[in-house]
């Protein structure tokens, strides 16, 4: 956004105005509104995820990206398309589905960031490798919540980086207006308690897991 490329934002979530009014209290609120005006830079394609056609969105993001020549594609979240897929056209097309949407975007030089939630506690070592979304990870970036005293807390670490080493660290990672996120470096944060205690939460198997969100990013070929 700051650095004036267009973006392509695919939502089965938010609208424009619910993003805009989350993001009021930020700094970095009046630069998003400004974004989200014609010829700003994003352009959001806004679908109801109710009975979805996979390929009529496709082929309208794919138009998109032709039409603003967008090297940036968000698509929050992945399991809406997932499941319109598997609704329309049974689950044994999606991995093939996936396929086609990483090699179009990769023709065209387009970076992919995706974000999708899943129910499974709280570890490090988490394996998505056995799902079909596994075909779009080259980096994968997880973040989890758990709650800590009073306090819900969220802990971020690198799972996969493909092409270049990183930090496996649990980070505590902190969003707080009117700042934006923060990381927090390892003194700064209680982040091996955190872990610790998200490690007794994941062997007590309870119940109802905390939610975790990760993101999958598919880089664009230089």
């Amino acid at each position: 956004m700051s650095s004036g490329e267009p973006v392509v934002l695919l939502s089965f979530r938010e609208t424009g105005e619910q993003l805009l009014e989350k993001a009021a209290d930020f700094v970095f609120a009046d630069q998003l509104r400004a974004a989200f005006a014609p010829d700003g830079g994003i352009t959001l394609q806004r679908w109801e995820p109710i009975e979805l056609d996979p390929d009529e969105i496709m082929t309208s993001l794919l138009a998109a990206i032709e039409q603003t020549g967008a090297r940036r594609v968000v698509i929050d979240s992945i399991a809406e398309l997932e499941r319109a897929v598997q609704e329309s056209s049974g689950p044994e097309r999606l991995p093939n589905f996936l396929a086609a949407l990483l090699a179009a975007l990769r023709l065209r030089h387009v970076t992919l960031l995706v974000t999708k939630e899943i129910s499974k506690g709280i570890s490090t070592r988490l394996d998505f490798s056995g799902t079909e979304v596994s075909i779009l990870a080259e980096n994968v970036v997880l973040v989890q919540q758990l709650a800590y005293g009073n306090q819900l807390r969220n802990l971020l670490s690198v799972l996969v980086m493909r092409f270049s080493g990183y930090d496996s660290s649990l980070l505590e990672l902190q969003i707080t207006a009117p700042e934006g996120i923060r990381v927090l470096m390892p003194k700064e944060s209680e982040a091996q308690d955190l872990a610790g205690l998200a490690w007794q939460q994941r062997d007590l198997k309870e119940k109802s897991p905390p939610k975790t969100r990760w993101t999958l990013s598919s880089e664009r070929e230089q």
